[in-house]
């Protein structure tokens, strides 16, 4: 308030003697201020990437293999089904070999 009465003073006074007014420069608190928020923002926010860029990029690694181990176990699961699957196979497959050997060898005619 006071410092519009005296800007107005100043002009009119300016007026009366013909002469223009004092140019006063401007205050650039506010912009200043918004240029250091925005800086130490900008510097924080590096100082998060920083942090955690290497955990992300160990994370990463971690999990790679992990999912490679776990790859490693189903296939090593899938074989062990595959071999008694075929264990199972063979099993069954002898009985009906044998009957079939025997009819082929026996002489009952």
């Amino acid at each position: 308030m006071q410092f519009e009465i005296l800007l107005r003073w100043e002009i009119v006074n300016a007026r009366s003697l013909g002469s223009r007014p004092p140019v006063r420069p401007r205050v650039i608190r506010g912009a200043a201020r918004r240029d250091v928020a925005c800086a130490a923002t900008a510097a924080l926010l590096l100082v998060a990437v920083a942090v955690w860029w290497p955990a992300q990029h160990e994370r990463a690694k971690l999990e790679d293999t992990i999912g490679g181990k776990r790859r490693e176990l189903v296939q090593a699961q899938q074989a062990d089904e595959l071999l008694r699957a075929y264990g199972r196979a063979a099993h069954r497959s002898r009985a009906p070999e044998k009957k079939l050997e025997h009819a082929a060898t026996s002489r009952s005619w």
